[in-house]
Order: structure tokens, then C-alpha cells, then sequence
């Protein structure tokens, strides 16, 4: 296989797994966005707390509003603070053929084996190398942030329906 389209694809996939990553956001915000709904109409709704069963609708709600903080707090982490990797504009790419080239009428006749081409394309194939990489590491480390922000968010909605359910079996008068 030909290096050069070999790290040119593996560059592209990453460009696209990083796009991919950004838009996998919507479900998690949209589960957390209902599970805040549900969690205040639940606070709005608690009485006084005179009863046991709304001290532990409370205790429920706490953990799951910890797991829904953890989730949130992945979330943001998935999506801030990352510096992709991009290959150099077309004009600079340019540019640096331009020099190449010149440093090639100067020198040309001194460097062994020397071939201005294939030096060329050594550099992008290097630029190719060194962008994948860092945006694969940076696109790991988003993976990692998405999936813990998924776990804590589905954790969080079973203290949230546990609490739910003693709500709602204290609005029907089956909990005293």
C-alpha cells in the first residue's frame, strides 16, 4: 500500500471520527434535559418532608442529581479544550515547495540523492503522520468522555424513576 494514502485516509477518518463525536452529543444532552424536568417536578411537587417517604425521594434525587453532575461534567470535558491537527493551507503548502524548490536550484547539485518531489512529499506524508496522530489521541480521549457521560446519564435515571415511583405511590395514597 502506498504510505501516502495510507496516512491520508487515516488522517480523513480521524477529521470525520471528530465530527462524528461532536454531533454524538444530542442524545446524552436531550436524556439529561428530561431527567432535570422529571427531577424538579419532583422537587416542586415534595411537601414539607415530614414524611419517610420524602426523605428518601430526597436521598434519590441527591444521587441521581450527582450521577446527572458527572455526566454533564464529561460532557464538557468531551467537548472543550482539544487542539485538532489540520494540514498547512494550499498557499503554504505552496510556499514551502516554492523554498524547497529554491533551495534545490542553490544546492541541488550538493545533496546526495537528492529529489525535490519526493522531498515534497515526504513532508506532507510527515504533516499527514503528525495531524492523525493528534487528533487520534484527541479523538480517544473524547471517545472515553462521551462514554462516561452515556453511563453516568442512564445511571442517573434509576434513582430518578426509584424517587419517582415513591412520589407517585404517595400521590395515590399507597405510602403513609
Amino acid at each position: 500500500m502506498d504510505r501516502k494514502q495510507l496516512y491520508k485516509e487515516t488522517y480523513d477518518f480521524e477529521i470525520e471520527r471528530k465530527d462524528r463525536l461532536t454531533a454524538s452529543i444530542s442524545t446524552p444532552i436531550t436524556v439529561q434535559i428530561a431527567a432535570v424536568i422529571g427531577f424538579s417536578y419532583i422537587v416542586i411537587d415534595i411537601g414539607l418532608l415530614q414524611h419517610w417517604y420524602e426523605w428518601l425521594s430526597i436521598l434519590f434525587l441527591a444521587g441521581a442529581a450527582a450521577l446527572l453532575a458527572f455526566a454533564v461534567t464529561s460532557l464538557v470535558q468531551q467537548n472543550f479544550g482539544y487542539d485538532y491537527g489540520y494540514l498547512p493551507m494550499p498557499d503554504a503548502l505552496e510556499s514551502y515547495y516554492r523554498q524547497l524548490r529554491d533551495y534545490y536550484d542553490l544546492y541541488g547539485d550538493q545533496i546526495v540523492d537528492g529529489n525535490l518531489e519526493r522531498d515534497f512529499e515526504d513532508y506532507v506524508v510527515s504533516r499527514y503522520i503528525a495531524e492523525a496522530s493528534r487528533n487520534g489521541r484527541n479523538n480517544d480521549k473524547r471517545s472515553s468522555y462521551i462514554y462516561r457521560a452515556n453511563l453516568f446519564t442512564v445511571l442517573s435515571l434509576i434513582p430518578l424513576a426509584i424517587a419517582y415511583m415513591i412520589h407517585i405511590l404517595a400521590l395515590l395514597g399507597l405510602v403513609t
